[in-house]
């Protein structure tokens, strides 16, 4: 996992700017209600996104160039965000959550219906899982995952990867061998925020960062 004070260090160092949104539940005070989620999650949508376009009409941020990053549930809020809403010119999923239903049958017994409370029915999997709305996502993607992950399988980055490759979008994928549900290895923690940078850099900003770095290849765009 990345540490946020070193997250911000380095893309700030870079020209960027950072809203984060970080421990939802205790943000909010909602620790005794925690199983009303659902009310939950619309609540920090709604805080969230109306934080950011109070910075974009204040001008504060730029709201042509804006980006979304995530890791685990956050890379699940990264591409739910580019599915349903058209806020957002680029994205990056660090082992985000791409189908929920998948993620339900890996579960553990132990957390075998932990997610049922979080999400709720059968329908509501499918209607809140970003891979079932690949035909509504309009910009580019860059994902990261390690082969090791037992809480997120690798394949549900694969198989959103695949999708948004043959919908002829920007999209970048890098897997790292031996690598558990949240990077361990620093050289792979400096390798992933490295390529971030540069993929927003790119594909939105359209300007040079200032560290000397090698970009990886973007399908459809390279």
């Amino acid at each position: 996992m990345i540490p946020a004070a070193v997250l911000h260090l380095s893309f700030s160092a870079n020209a960027y700017g950072l809203f984060g949104l970080a421990n939802a539940y205790g943000l909010f005070g909602l620790a005794n209600a925690f199983h009303n989620v659902h009310w939950v999650l619309k609540k920090i949508n709604v805080y969230a996104y109306s934080m950011l376009i109070i910075k974009v009409e204040t001008g504060r941020v730029d709201g042509h160039r804006l980006c979304i990053t995530g890791e685990s549930a956050g890379g699940f809020t990264t591409l739910a965000c580019l599915a349903f809403r058209q806020t957002f010119m680029a994205g990056c999923s660090l082992y985000g959550i791409a189908d929920l239903s998948s993620l339900r049958a890996g579960s553990h017994k132990f957390e075998a219906y932990y997610t049922d409370n979080l999400v709720g029915n059968k329908q509501a999997y499918f209607e809140r899982s970003p891979i079932n709305f690949v035909d509504k996502f309009t910009c580019p993607l860059i994902l990261f995952h390690g082969l090791k992950d037992t809480v997120v399988s690798p394949e549900q980055t694969t198989k959103i990867y695949k999708a948004i490759k043959e919908k002829g979008l920007p999209v970048a994928l890098v897997e790292y061998e031996g690598e558990p549900h949240g990077f361990r290895k620093a050289e792979n923690i400096k390798f992933t925020m490295e390529q971030e940078m540069v993929f927003f850099a790119r594909l939105v900003g359209k300007f040079n960062v200032a560290d000397d770095i090698t970009p990886i290849k973007i399908e459809n765009f390279d």
